[in-house]
């Protein structure tokens, strides 16, 4: 059965939050401040809620964004995304219980409501998930005011690389306050905020996103575990800072790497291959690395689209697959009962002991 036929009751509530104490960097108008759109995924009491549309604003993106881009963006998913339902249940009443909560940064470019299957299966097992829109580095993003705005923030496209990574890093900084900002907001919001385990909080992302929920590992002391949905910098699973030891728990789930095609570029991917085995390495607890050959994987198999889209593969297995170990990753960093997986033939982990914090320049 499709990852996008849902089996257990899940409820999402979206919000618009206007942060007064920060401008807009990607606008020109030196009044705007930053607005953080999110989804919150939870467990829901059975008969509460409303059945919704998979992307409950298509309409407005279509209008505000226009449909060339959309079409970009989504690829061939368009029309699915465009019509799908689901069984996520829209203001849902929040089950009696106390889950832990999962901040989720997605992929750049992609609007979080593309990830409802990972995001889904997260809150079906007992999660609270707090999936943060970056304003302006995703496709559409929902402002408060019934408007929609789209990608623009071009400095992640400006050659040469290093200022790629630099404007990166500047990025990541304000996606991490936006983080902390959700958070804060979140907290406020009763009916769910009673339901949350503030004890037990972890990140993850996708790709750009990824590297955040490290970041936020890094320098948020609540926030107790990461995870990488194939986030690599280079083939580094996250930014290490040379001298410091990453303290948290951390594991990453990615698709294969390319193979070089000539004997200079194997020596060059076994040597970056060897300084993000080194970074692994720097993990106080230990880390692993879970690399997924199911046929079809790409980097966009931890969205929805490719499913919605038929591409070639067994996207339905990847998603399985990319769900369990996530589940089974947070299940043991927070005490959970944890039934360990069987091992899988299209799937190879990777476990690294720590050696230390990386070697200061």
């Amino acid at each position: 059965m499709s990852p996008l036929a849902f089996l257990a009751l899940v409820g999402v509530q979206t919000f618009v939050w206007t942060d007064e104490t920060r401008g807009e960097a990607l606008t020109d108008d030196p009044n705007d401040h930053r607005t953080i759109s999110a989804s919150v995924f939870y467990p829901a009491k059975p008969g509460t809620g409303a059945r919704r549309a998979y992307l409950p604003d298509f309409d407005l993106w279509m209008r505000d964004v226009g449909e060339a881009r959309l079409r970009v963006s989504l690829g061939a998913a368009f029309d699915a995304a465009r019509s799908a339902t689901t069984e996520t249940r829209t203001n849902a009443a929040v089950a009696k219980g106390r889950f832990p909560l999962l901040i989720f940064l997605p992929g750049l470019g992609m609007n979080v409501g593309v990830y409802e299957s990972l995001l889904w299966g997260m809150a079906s097992h007992g999660y609270v998930v707090l999936a943060i829109n970056p304003t302006y580095e995703v496709f559409a993003a929902t402002l408060a005011d019934g408007k929609a705005v789209g990608f623009s923030s071009p400095g992640w496209f400006r050659m040469p690389m290093e200022n790629i990574l630099r404007y990166e890093r500047e990025r990541m900084a304000v996606w991490a306050v936006d983080a902390v900002v959700a958070m804060e907001r979140l907290s406020q919001v009763r009916e769910l905020n009673r339901r949350i385990d503030w004890r037990k909080i972890g990140a993850l992302g996708h790709s750009a996103g990824a590297r955040v929920a490290a970041r936020l590992c890094q320098n948020i002391p609540t926030v107790s575990a990461c995870l990488n949905l194939d986030g690599f910098a280079g083939f580094e699973p996250f930014f290490a800072e040379p001298g410091r030891a990453f303290e948290k728990d951390f594991a990453m789930i990615h698709m294969p790497m390319m193979e070089p095609t000539n004997p200079e570029m194997v020596q060059e991917r076994d040597r970056q291959r060897a300084a993000g085995i080194r970074v692994f390495e720097s993990v106080r607890k230990g880390s692993w690395e879970v690399t997924l050959y199911t046929p079809g994987m790409q980097h966009g198999s931890f969205t929805d689209l490719p499913l919605l889209g038929k591409a070639p593969g067994d996207q339905a297995r990847a998603m399985m697959l990319i769900q369990a170990y996530t589940r089974e990753f947070f299940d043991g960093v927070f005490g959970r009962k944890v039934k360990p997986l069987l091992p899988q033939p299209d799937v190879h982990v990777d476990r690294y002991t720590f050696r230390g914090p990386i070697a200061i320049p």
